[in-house]
């Protein structure tokens, strides 16, 4: 993630791909976190 300076390895779906790719990475991994589904 180039804003937080760090590499991640995620393990996603097609779906989780798509939505990736239409909002951006880093608003998927904020509305994930804030639903509490992701995991470390």
């Amino acid at each position: 993630m180039p804003e937080e300076n760090r590499w991640i390895t995620l393990k996603v779906s097609t779906k989780a791909i798509k939505t990736i790719n239409k909002n951006g990475i880093y608003a998927v991994i904020k509305e994930a976190a804030a639903k509490g589904t992701l995991f470390s």
